[in-house]
């Protein structure tokens, strides 16, 4: 059940994605859904939101459920915690990636710079934030379900990494089309990832220990 930084990173990109395609091939409506998404998400200075994750294992018999909290900014800072059943905290900022768990107590540094996997990824988070979806296109097979709410898919190119790790992604978008409500993740090896975020704050100032990684002791 201990997280890893590598899929932790990528279900927060998956948790920022936001896609148009269509299932129609009515690329005219797609564009339109594009637009609107990209001006209201490009208002978003930060995001405070609660999260559940329940992974349903294809050699268990069983779901893992993960309760945590998000904390992110449009300069590329993130905050990834895992508050039960376990406790983990991936930090993003400052050009590398931080992560701390229970078990070891200890913080590992993983830098950006001269990793291809984080440059890639740290681009991609740039692309999602700011609203720039098209950029996106040539690297996933994009496909609207629905437009009212937006209900989106995205499936990896066949030659793109991520295809290695993720057979497709759908991501559900709120009513108000200003950030994500669920992402449901099909891992290749047939594993299911549902994230629901709940109590979602959109560009609430940000406390300062929001960036820190191992937590204070009590």
């Amino acid at each position: 059940m201990k997280p890893s930084v590598l899929p932790m990173i990528g279900i927060f990109c998956c948790a920022l994605s936001v896609f148009g395609g269509e299932s129609s091939n009515s690329w005219k409506n797609a564009a339109a859904l594009f637009q609107t998404l990209e001006k209201n998400f490009s208002t978003i200075q930060t995001v405070q939101t609660k999260f559940t994750e329940e992974k349903k294992l294809k050699i268990f018999d069983r779901v893992v459920r993960l309760e945590g909290r998000l904390a992110l900014e449009s300069s590329g800072r993130l905050a990834w915690r895992v508050d039960t059943p376990i406790q983990y905290v991936l930090v993003l900022k400052d050009d590398a990636a931080f992560q701390w768990d229970e078990e070891t107590r200890k913080v590992q540094r993983l830098p950006f710079s001269g990793n291809p996997v984080f440059e890639t990824v740290i681009a991609q988070i740039q692309c999602w934030f700011s609203g720039r979806f098209a950029a996106l296109e040539s690297d996933y097979d994009l496909q609207v379900l629905s437009e009212m709410p937006p209900r989106l898919v995205f499936r990896p190119r066949t030659d793109r990494m991520v295809a290695k790790a993720i057979r497709q992604v759908t991501v559900s978008i709120r009513e108000d089309q200003r950030y994500v409500e669920q992402i449901v993740i099909e891992d290749v090896s047939g594993d299911l990832t549902t994230i629901l975020f709940h109590d979602t704050v959109l560009n609430a100032p940000l406390n300062a220990d929001c960036w820190e990684v191992a937590p204070r002791e009590q």
